[in-house]
């Protein structure tokens, strides 16, 4: 199918008044929220830190994260090994199933999706795949990934089943893949950090950081920073206020027009979904961070200048405004970037040319598939006697709703909530400690401390 201009100018149509909606409602509380956060990176740098530094983190290799670090525990078998028959894998996979669902049932964690029938179902169906195409676990990677498996056993927090489970679930990133994010991105990481959040969080339980070109201690920071941020998030009272009373006022659009709200609005609701949506916003603002420094720029060698290039150019509100929703995340889930993304010249960050052109094609696709979701909504909707009970597209046009500037309603312009975000996060980074700086105290996600300001409570 051929993106025709016509379609720009519709999606343009159709989702302008939603996106401006939905600027409303997060641009002035996502500010405020920054403020509040550059007050405690300022005055009390080493509160900080004890939040940043709680979360234990592990390294992770890619080769083998989409099978649980448990698959072959039943077996005795140290070293990973593909059955070599249909009947030989669903005898393995039986004795796999009940030694999984009791590590499950026994070890605090996340156990969502791990626990699942479809989860063996999509197992299996992985492994069957990784027999046909002669793929082998290799031994290295596996015993690395051993390694961070019994670590979070003795911590007493397991997520690396979720995180496998997730893997093998590919709808979730079928909206990337139908965009072409896997073709067009040909460089591959090895392996990446993961750290876990703690338990009551609405939004997930850990983060990643692909291996990039600025080393360990530049992508601990980077982990470190979000973390921190998504937990203020959590705990700021005056933030969850604010973004109750938009839900409140805005509920037919965020319903509507969120991913977050519209899979979580039966857990928690639509009201506390609005948060969410920001805490998932500096988990993208994470992923694109990574996306940017998968390789060292040339030009920009040492790692204390990234971040602050990275927020004087706006590099990252400019890749919101030519990606797609979901394909930033998708490229850190799988590992995958585009080799000589960006180059540094004159002071400032650019695309390289092939490179704009690859997310030109990932933009353009996207366009195409969006337009024909919300041509047949509209065709719907003309055809239907209760129209109002046919929902809408979640996505609202070519990009995220609140990347770009925005305009308040006095026509006042300024930075937009990604922009925004990116500043607060590169601060934050400026402060954490990494690396040697962080006692090893194998902290329970469960139990992170408390950030101690009178505007702030823990949620529970």
């Amino acid at each position: 199918m051929e993106l025709r201009g016509q379609d720009v100018r519709d999606l343009k149509e159709w989702g302008t008044p939603i996106r401006d909606e939905l600027q409303a409602v997060f641009t002035e509380p996502v500010k405020a929220l920054a403020e509040r956060i550059d007050v405690l990176v300022g005055e009390k740098p080493e509160i900080v830190n004890d939040i940043a530094g709680w979360p234990p983190v592990d390294c992770i290799p890619y080769s083998c994260h989409e099978i649980p670090p448990n698959l072959y525990q039943h077996t005795g078998v140290k070293e990973p090994f593909i059955p070599e028959t249909d009947d030989e894998l669903e005898r393995f996979m039986d004795g796999f199933w009940q030694d999984n669902l009791r590590l499950h049932a026994s070890t605090p964690g996340f156990h969502a999706h791990a626990t699942f029938p479809e989860h063996r179902a999509n197992l299996t169906e992985t492994l069957r795949r990784w027999r046909q195409e002669g793929r082998e676990v290799d031994l290295d990677d596996w015993n690395q990934y051993q390694e961070a498996y019994e670590a979070q056993l003795r911590r007493g927090f397991y997520t690396l089943g979720h995180n496998a489970a997730v893997m093998n679930i590919r709808s979730i990133f079928q909206f990337a893949a139908d965009r072409g994010t896997f073709d067009q991105a040909e460089g591959r990481h090895a392996s990446y950090l993961l750290a876990s959040l703690s338990s009551p969080h609405r939004i997930g339980l850990y983060l990643r950081v692909p291996e990039g070109g600025y080393g360990n201690d530049f992508n601990e920071g980077q982990l470190r920073a979000a973390s921190f941020i998504i937990n203020f998030i959590e705990q700021d009272r005056e933030f969850n206020a604010d973004m109750w009373q938009k839900a409140t006022e805005h509920y037919d659009i965020l319903s509507k027009h969120t991913l977050r709200a519209t899979v979580n609005k039966i857990l928690y609701g639509v009201e506390e979904s609005a948060s969410v949506v920001v805490q998932e916003g500096e988990m993208s603002v994470l992923a694109m961070t990574s996306l940017a420094t998968a390789q060292r720029i040339p030009g920009l060698d040492e790692p204390k200048r990234v971040m602050p290039q990275i927020e004087k150019d706006d590099l990252l509100n400019k890749l919101t405004l030519i990606l797609p929703l979901g394909v930033a995340g998708a490229t850190s889930a799988f590992g995958i970037y585009f080799p000589g993304m960006l180059r540094h010249a004159d002071g400032h960050l650019s695309f390289d040319d092939a490179t704009m052109r690859r997310l030109s094609e990932i933009r353009d696709q996207g366009t195409v598939i969006m337009h024909e979701e919300w041509s047949n909504y509209h065709a719907r909707v003309a055809a239907s006697d209760s129209p109002d009970d046919i929902a809408p597209p979640v996505r609202t046009g070519l990009t995220c709703p609140v990347a770009g500037s925005y305009r308040d309603e006095n026509g006042a312009i300024s930075p937009g909530a990604i922009s925004t975000l990116t500043g607060t996060h590169r601060r934050v980074h400026d402060v954490v400690e990494v690396g040697s700086r962080i006692p090893d105290r194998h902290g329970i996600p469960w139990q992170v401390p408390r950030i101690p300001l009178s505007q702030t409570v823990v949620r529970g």
